[in-house]
């Protein structure tokens, strides 16, 4: 006698017959649930996609019970986006050369920019401070 593990048992109160009307009951369980589980499934793939019965049954049979590889198959495959890679070593090497140009030319730029505006900044400061001098030799004069 064996149970769904498939280990043996040994019936050491006589029982036998106990024994075998809980294995029969344990086995309808698991089947009941088994088979909820696959309508369920059924189910959930005929809500998301527009399959017949059948077509859900042999689809989830196709597919070992994965659910999001049927619904892939039904939305057809994802478009991939071909990206133009260089295909030679020449064309490998010119790529790294002007994006590296790129960089140090927006790099100076950017610092040409700061050092404007710094010379800017100066000339403004410095002419405040001799309007501020003017002002106040003006007043000493006065």
């Amino acid at each position: 006698m064996t149970d769904l593990s498939n280990n043996q048992i040994i019936d050491i109160s006589g029982n036998q017959a106990k024994i075998l009307e809980e294995q029969e009951r344990r086995r309808k369980i698991i089947m009941e649930k088994r088979e909820k589980q696959k309508l369920y499934l059924r189910d959930l793939v005929m809500r998301q996609t527009d399959y017949d019965e059948e077509t859900a049954v042999q689809k989830l049979e196709e597919f070992k019970g994965d659910v999001m590889a049927i619904v892939r198959e039904y939305m057809g495959p994802a478009k991939k986006v071909e990206q133009n890679t260089p295909t030679s070593t020449n064309q490998v090497i010119m790529k790294e050369i002007r994006t590296m140009m790129d960089d140090a030319a927006a790099k100076y730029r950017i610092k040409k920019d700061l050092e404007d505006r710094k010379k800017l900044f100066i000339e403004q400061m410095e002419n405040q401070r001799k309007e501020a001098a003017k002002k106040l030799e003006d007043k000493v004069n006065e």
